[in-house]
């Protein structure tokens, strides 16, 4: 059985993959109010997130160095049993 290949290197492809991105100020520790949704309609669908610092800042600190969290997709259903387990 081959198993597909997904790259997941974009803003859009986490949307279309169903995860998710938060956002942590690495100033203050704070997680900011910035949603994939909103981050997909400042900069696009096609930005590139890994290594990449958006050109915002915290409300809190005012620090500009910004990191992302990549949020795993928890809505893809189980895997069917496996046919060979002993019974």
């Amino acid at each position: 059985m081959t198993v597909p290949t997904i790259t997941i290197a974009t803003l859009g492809d986490l949307a279309d993959a169903g995860m998710g991105l938060i956002w942590y100020c690495d100033g203050c520790g704070r997680p900011l109010a910035l949603t994939l949704a909103r981050a997909i309609e400042m900069w696009g669908r096609d930005q590139v997130y890994v290594k990449w610092t958006p050109p915002i800042k915290c409300a809190s600190c005012g620090s500009k160095a910004i990191s992302g969290s990549v949020q795993a997709n928890t809505t893809i259903a189980p895997a069917p049993p496996d046919p060979f387990a002993h019974r």
